[in-house]
């Protein structure tokens, strides 16, 4: 950011960025293969589950490739730092094959009611990409209550780059947002409830363990984790008109 001298005070050319404010992870997913750090200060390094690869990025040079075939993900043990009653996710995707039952992005998920929090799904039979939210009934569990944000038919195909954010505004709505367009929302009338289960890249849970064949086969990297909710401008800047950020020019 360049400085500007003005009656000697030094004043700034732009207004300084907030992208760090609130910021819990940040996993630029562009290691060979292996542990997943996170650059920030929370050492949230996720656990390579079935060796996933990596392949060309758009953000960084390389990024996380994620193999359905060969059951690859990504995992973080459970902990409050990643289920806030209020936040917003920001990741990079390239999907490489949207068939099957169910194509999972991230989630801290598992099917038994105690164990579901959150869950960012492509559902091919619908062409849509969804965005769940599991809410806290008040006894022991989200109950039945799952406001879900979603897009209109065919949002991504397979062998291009979007740019995906999803946010939680406690007990006010959810948000879905795709290259920076127009918010897809849902109502939320409770709490989300906060799990124990798995945060999850690439998979989603079921009894303890991954659901077979439904699991993410493409691309991913320069994923965000905030404990808060970003504003419409600061998500236009995280999409950098298509170029995304590295964690250094947050």
């Amino acid at each position: 950011m360049q400085n500007i001298v003005v009656n000697n005070w030094v004043t700034q050319s732009a207004a300084a960025s907030t992208l760090t404010n609130g910021l819990v992870a940040y996993w630029p997913l562009n290691e060979a293969s292996g542990t997943r750090s996170d650059l920030h200060s929370n050492s949230l390094d996720l656990t390579d589950n079935n060796t996933v690869g990596q392949g060309t990025g758009n953000v960084y040079a390389n990024a996380a490739d994620f193999e359905e075939t060969n059951s690859e993900y990504l995992t973080r043990s459970s902990t409050d730092l990643l289920q806030p009653l209020s936040f917003t996710i920001s990741m990079w995707i390239k999907p490489e094959d949207l068939t099957g039952p169910v194509t999972p992005l991230l989630s801290k998920h598992d099917s038994m009611e105690s164990e579901q929090s959150y869950l960012l799904y492509y559902y091919p039979p619908t062409n849509k990409l969804y965005w769940a939210i599991y809410e806290n009934d008040g006894a022991g569990g989200p109950g039945g209550s799952v406001p879900q944000a979603n897009t209109g038919s065919s949002p991504m195909s397979s062998g291009s780059w979007y740019h995906i954010v999803v946010t939680c505004d406690d007990q006010n709505q959810s948000q879905l947002i795709l290259n920076d367009g127009t918010p897809f929302t849902a109502s939320l009338t409770d709490s989300m409830y906060q799990s124990s289960s798995v945060f999850s890249f690439g998979a989603y849970y079921s009894g303890g363990a991954p659901v077979a064949s439904s699991y993410f086969d493409g691309l991913m990297e320069a994923v965000s984790f905030y404990n808060r909710v970003l504003t419409a401008a600061e998500i236009t800047s995280l999409y950098n008109s298509g170029a995304g950020l590295e964690y250094t020019e947050l």
